[in-house]
């Protein structure tokens, strides 16, 4: 056998291990150096050794993993291949094996078993709903070809988790790095003039955002036509707040105001809780 191109070569490879059960891994190879022969470059290798998965002997017990599995159980099947007249040629073989070969036992081999990295982003979105292990193998099994054990499904699970995780660490940890740049602004920041209305002008989009979505109503209906979207009053306060205070006072409810407007921008409610010395000076001062 031969093929005009490594591409070629391990596509045929794989029909004939799908076909026959087999399960051959690369064991040594001699790349090409810088070459400007286009059949060199797409040939990829002047000589390529595969062996059988099972090719091997273990050489000793595992000192630091002794759970450590290993597939060495003594088979010589292999095979050689080398460049010649600008093709890939299998010069020497041997398909002699000391274990049963069949394509069903091929299916649980982890080379066959694993997943594509589109597959797996799927069946992880299936995870979030804590299906059945039963179920899932069945989908799996059904819709990529492929066996899937169920330590395959606990590992994606705990891949999945440890992934989630540190998503969410890592968006604590920018919310902590955020919220210490608010308490010590730079220097390139001016503190000389105190923000005016155009400085909430986010906040009052965020507002106007919302109060248009909350009347909204299908077309065609009585209710459709509404007065356009105006200041609310609690971000009148604020601007009016803002604008009459001084610069220190300002700066100190700077980030309540960039709190409120990530609730507004995630569509929720914030409710601003008043300590009950506050709320009676500014009682007495009304």
């Amino acid at each position: 056998m031969s093929a005009g191109s490594y591409m070629e070569f391990t596509n045929r490879l794989k029909g004939f291990e799908k076909a026959t059960g087999s399960v051959y891994i690369k064991y040594s190879s001699g790349l090409f150096g810088d070459t400007e022969d286009h059949q060199q470059t797409i040939c990829k290798y002047k000589k390529l050794r595969y062996v059988c998965v099972h090719y091997g002997s273990r050489r000793s017990e595992p000192i630091r993993r002794r759970n450590q599995h290993t597939t060495k159980i003594g088979c010589g099947s292999c095979f050689s291949v080398k460049y010649a007249n600008g093709r890939l040629h299998i010069v020497s073989y041997d398909m002699r094996h000391c274990h049963p070969v069949d394509p069903e036992s091929a299916m649980l081999y982890p080379h066959n078993r694993r997943l594509t990295p589109v597959e797996t982003a799927e069946i992880e979105q299936l995870l979030a709903y804590n299906p059945n292990m039963g179920d899932l193998k069945h989908h799996i099994k059904e819709k990529y070809g492929k066996i899937c054990t169920t330590r395959d499904i606990i590992n994606m699970r705990f891949r999945r988790k440890k992934r989630l995780e540190n998503a969410a660490m890592s968006r604590v940890k920018a919310g902590d790095a955020f919220d210490e740049n608010d308490a010590h602004p730079s220097s390139s920041s001016s503190l000389s003039d105190p923000p005016t209305a155009s400085n909430l002008e986010s906040l009052v989009d965020i507002c106007c955002q919302q109060q248009q979505q909350q009347h909204q109503q299908p077309e065609g209906s009585p209710d459709a036509s509404f007065p356009p979207p105006s200041l609310t009053p609690v971000l009148h306060d604020i601007q009016q707040l803002a604008e009459a205070a001084p610069v220190a006072e300002v700066m100190g409810f700077h980030s309540v105001l960039r709190n409120l407007a990530n609730a507004w921008r995630r569509g929720q409610q914030p409710i601003v809780i008043i300590p009950k010395n506050d709320l009676a000076r500014r009682e007495k001062d009304d």
